[in-house]
Order: structure tokens, then C-alpha cells, then sequence
């Protein structure tokens, strides 16, 4: 079977293929999206995403910002590195400002799932197509790319987009390869209430094992990505949400006052990837189809 073709493929529903497919679509570029087979019951994603001037620029831009996501956005305000190490002699702690800069806030820390709800909200109002189904293999010509789905389906269009993640099927088809390595290293995210306010300040306490980093969130709660060993996280996985508190005031240094209401926690292995080459005739790689990094620096979009 071979349906209607569009002028661009999206390959991958995530946020980065999301915005991919409202930018093009707000062009006027008719546009589907391969958002991967519709899931069943999947878990909470604790994870939050903070996203400095740039990728809020893109998000104005589609038309997601600020609208409903700021009600559940916090603002990047001041960013502190603490050296944590334990050395001998440590680095002093370095504090900045976006008032330093000139700015209001550095960026804001938005929860994943709200951002994903709100792109794909808005992929719809712009008429972009969406297809529940994942792509099998892509094969270029000279004109045209064309898509093959798991379902028999058949797209062709004049680009495709590849935002299928860090094993993207687009990636490995069209034969562009890639340089992989994996840390010792595993990070858990949640999200907590504390008794002192965060006062818009991301807190970064570099350790020995990997870096601890509060990121706030609205009212007394901030995120948390929390690098350690993979021994060590999975003893901290195991612990109760009350265990869980203690440990986590003690490594905060009591900085954020008494810990609780602990958030669900997930951990994820660390690991990164950079594509030989982001482009190839007329596929485009974006997201982690082109390249992973840990979750540490604000990638953006």
C-alpha cells in the first residue's frame, strides 16, 4: 500500500521530532509524522528539561511559548557549580546571573511530558499529519526519499527528518555511521519538595563519582539528575522515598533545607553517540538520532 505523499517525513514523535514537524508545517511545507506504534500504559517520566533562550526562541517561534507550559515552568535565575570532590583543596563555587547577561532568566526548567503534550498539541492545530506506526527502512533516489512503515505502508517525500532517537533505523539505513561509548555511570531523575525556597537557582555539585544537580521547579520543588556508579545507583533505587530524603539532604549539604515527597525515580546508563555526518542526499538527522550527550548542560532542542 502507498498513501498520499507528503513534501516532509518526521520520523519519531519525541520532542525534538515534534518541533521539527510544527516548524516545518508553520512554513507551509506539508508534513507527516511518524510517531512510532501508539503506546500502551507507559510509566510517569520524571524528568524535567531545562531549556535556555535559544530553544525558548524556537518554542515562541511554533507557537508553544509561553501558553499553558509557563504554568508549570520554572525560570532559570542563577546557576551555582559546587565543588563537591572532597579534594584537598577545592575550587571555589562559582555563581552566575542573567542579570549578568542582561536577562530576565537563563532559560526554563519545564517537565518532558508537559512539553510533549504541548507539541503535540500543537503539531495537530498546524495540520500535521500523524501516523501511529514506525519506520522499517528509508531508500533514497534521486528525487525523493522513500519510507517504508511496519505496517506495509509506503511514504515518499521530498526530505525526511530523522528524529527516531539514539538508535535510529533512518540512520542506520541510509548507512551513515555512528561513534558510540557508554560511561560508568548511571542517573536517576525524580523530583522533591524542600523546606527552603530555591529562590530560581540550579545548583551543580560536582562529585566524585559524577555531578548532583537540583534544577527548580514551581512552588518549594526542584528536579534532580543525580550521577553516580551503577553499583551505587541501584542501592539508591532500592532505597524508600524516606531513605531516599535523608540521603539526598545529606548531599545537598542541607542546602534546600529538609527533603521529601520524593517524586517517582528512574534511572537511566549513561551513555553518548555522534553521527558520522547529520545529513545524507535528503535525510536530516536531529535530536539523538544525531548525537547523545548526558543530561547535563541544558541541551535544548
Amino acid at each position: 500500500m502507498t498513501t498520499a505523499s507528503p513534501r516532509a517525513i518526521v520520523i519519531g514523535g519525541g520532542p525534538a521530532g515534534l518541533s521539527a514537524a510544527c516548524l516545518l508545517a508553520k512554513a507551509g511545507t506539508a508534513t507527516t509524522l511518524i510517531t512510532g506504534p501508539a503506546p500502551a500504559a507507559r510509566p510517569h517520566d520524571p524528568r524535567t528539561v531545562a531549556l535556555m533562550q535559544s530553544s525558548i526562541r524556537l518554542l515562541e517561534t511554533i507557537g508553544v511559548w509561553p501558553g499553558a507550559l509557563r504554568e508549570v515552568a520554572n525560570p532559570l535565575r542563577t546557576l551555582r557549580l559546587i565543588d563537591d570532590t572532597g579534594s584537598l583543596v577545592s575550587a571555589p563555587t562559582v555563581t552566575f546571573t542573567a542579570q549578568e547577561i542582561g536577562a530576565d532568566a537563563f532559560g526554563w526548567n519545564i517537565p518532558v511530558e508537559a512539553l510533549q503534550g504541548a507539541l503535540a498539541a500543537t503539531a495537530r492545530n498546524l495540520g500535521v499529519a500523524s501516523i501511529a506506526a514506525s519506520a522499517k527502512s528509508l531508500a533514497l533516489a534521486d528525487r525523493i526519499v522513500r519510507v517504508r512503515l511496519d505496517d506495509g505502508a509506503t511514504l515518499s517525500a521530498d526530505i525526511a527528518i530523522a528524529a527516531d532517537g539514539r538508535n535510529s533505523v533512518a540512520r542506520r539505513t541510509i548507512g551513515i555511521s555512528s561513534i558510540d561509548w557508554s560511561y560508568d555511570q548511571t542517573a536517576i531523575a525524580t523530583s522533591f519538595c524542600h523546606s527552603q525556597p530555591h529562590a530560581d537557582m540550579s545548583r551543580e555539585y560536582h562529585r566524585p563519582d559524577g555531578p548532583l544537580t537540583t534544577v527548580p521547579m514551581p512552588g518549594d520543588r526542584s528536579s534532580l539528575v543525580w550521577m553516580e556508579r551503577p553499583d551505587t545507583a541501584d542501592a539508591l533505587m532500592a532505597l524508600c522515598d524516606t531513605a531516599f530524603a535523608r540521603r539526598l539532604q545529606l548531599e545537598t549539604h542541607g542546602d534546600l533545607g529538609a527533603i521529601s515527597e520524593i517524586g517517582p525515580r528512574r534511572a537511566f546508563a549513561m551513555s553518548g553517540l555522534t553521527a558520522s555526518r547529520f545529513a545524507d542526499q535528503r535525510v536530516v538527522l536531529v535530536g539523538e538520532a544525531a548525537h547523545v550527550v548526558p543530561p547535563i548542560g541544558a541541551q535544548g532542542l
